[in-house]
């Protein structure tokens, strides 16, 4: 009885590992493919940004409202050839979108074989970023403004230093063609004088600040045709740069 008994475990025993064996293989055979994909993936990312440490901390980008009426981005939908500052590494001539709704920066790599690869790049590594004639700065560059994201310099003067911080916001509508809606961009100045923010909000307040100056800056502005939230950074760096002149 107790040969039987040994030999029907040893039985047992042999069926579940021939049982087991494929898919322990089967497993195993998971782990490497995943491993082999990560590989690929990784090798291909590394390839694509030439091995760049700094690019690298960057990830894929894929679009996450597809079907909206409108882009999240800032000015242009087109990506164009802009100067970006990571750390102390400067790369000019990179393809450069800048999403305003969610303050992300992407690049687009302009090698031929790979174009229309977008990566979205990692906030925490971005020092500043120049579209066109304005320039871009990292908000732990500027702490004692409110909000994280990105905020565009104005004017940089003695005395007083404006920024400007764009945004759009998402409307969640359903059409027959989208879904989803983006709203016109929209731009909020902020003021620093002799290193303090200052809150102002419409130009009565503006005239306010200054108020030993204040004719002098009216005038200035009705003279020039400068509304102060409405006129561009041309015009706005003349009004600013004559304010800090009798500030």
């Amino acid at each position: 009885m107790a040969y039987q008994h040994y030999r029907l475990t040893a039985f047992l025993y042999a069926v579940l590992l021939f049982i087991s064996a494929p898919v322990c293989y089967s497993q195993q055979y998971s782990f490497d493919k995943q491993g082999n994909l990560f590989s690929l993936v990784k090798n291909k990312v590394d390839s694509s940004l030439e091995n760049d440490f700094v690019l690298m901390n960057a990830r894929y980008f894929f679009e996450k409202y597809p079907r909206a009426y409108g882009k999240p981005y800032f000015d242009v939908t087109n990506y164009s050839p802009c100067k970006l500052i990571l750390g102390n590494n400067t790369y000019k001539d990179i393809n450069l979108i800048y999403d305003i709704f969610e303050q992300k920066l992407h690049f687009a790599l302009n090698k031929t074989n790979e174009k229309g690869i977008v990566f979205e790049l990692n906030n925490e590594v971005i020092t500043r970023f120049y579209l066109d004639d304005k320039v871009f700065v990292n908000y732990y560059e500027l702490p004692f403004l409110p909000q994280s994201g990105f905020y565009e310099e104005i004017f940089l003067g003695k005395h007083l230093n404006v920024y400007s911080r764009w945004s759009k916001d998402y409307v969640e509508t359903i059409t027959t063609q989208n879904i989803g809606e983006f709203t016109s961009q929209k731009r909020k100045l902020f003021f620093e004088i002799n290193g303090k923010m200052v809150d102002i909000s419409s130009k009565k307040r503006f005239l306010k600040i200054f108020a030993g100056g204040r004719n002098k800056i009216k005038s200035f502005m009705k003279g020039n045709k400068i509304r102060l939230f409405k006129s561009n950074n041309s015009e706005l760096t003349k009004l600013f740069s004559y304010t800090d002149s009798i500030l």
